[in-house]
């Protein structure tokens, strides 16, 4: 096992992240905590390809959990009750005779029950608190969202050539604009950038 390996292993002392059994030496997987969501290979969600969030799961939990968020994953666990009980006539009968008990649960994880850490979505893409400050409100009219940034208006233009077209605007209509990828906080992403232009290029002039 290489050294990049061991220590996803080592984050749990050897249990799935998710439902806290033992791994299995060389069976395990490393599970993106934060979905990078693959197409043709190719993450969608690069920044989130990284070692802080990898965490160790087994295979049952890491191939239901598949690209979900963790939240997702919740759900989807949750939905076996009923899911399982319109699927088999007998398990039906049993739980109607009281011998099973299949009454929904709390899902609660492993790694929540251990009180281990994760990085959140906006540490990995190092969100500042000033970008999560920002407020964006949709404009009907234009059919996208407005921000002010510093003193400049800021446009968040969603799907464009692959991701979305933030154009940054002070006083005078000057311009700068960039195309940021999709991510999970795209507009945080772009708030971060709508901060460096205004710092940059502050309106009103002083």
């Amino acid at each position: 096992m290489n050294k990049k390996r061991q220590a996803v292993r080592d984050k749990t002392g050897g249990k799935c992240f998710y439902c806290g059994d033992d791994l299995e030496t060389g069976r395990w997987h490393e599970d993106h905590f934060h979905p990078v969501i693959r197409y043709d290979g190719v993450p969608l969600y690069k920044e989130l390809d990284v070692e802080c969030n990898k965490v160790p799961a087994c295979a049952p939990c890491n191939n239901f959990k598949s690209s979900s968020s963790v939240e997702g994953y919740r759900r989807k666990i949750a939905d076996q009750f009923e899911n399982t009980l319109k699927s088999s006539t007998g398990l039906r009968q049993l739980n109607r005779m009281g011998v099973v008990d299949l009454s929904p649960k709390p899902i609660v994880f492993y790694f929540e029950e251990a009180g281990l850490p994760f990085p959140s979505v906006e540490d990995i893409y190092g969100i500042s608190d000033k970008a999560k400050s920002v407020e964006w409100k949709f404009d009907n009219v234009e059919k996208r969202e407005f921000a002010n940034v510093g003193g400049r208006m800021v446009s968040f233009n969603k799907h464009h050539e692959g991701g979305y077209l933030i154009i940054s605007t002070d006083g005078d209509w000057n311009q700068e604009r960039t195309v940021i990828p999709p991510s999970p906080i795209a507009k945080l992403v772009a708030a971060e950038w709508a901060l460096k232009v205004a710092e940059r290029h502050p309106w009103p002039r002083n």
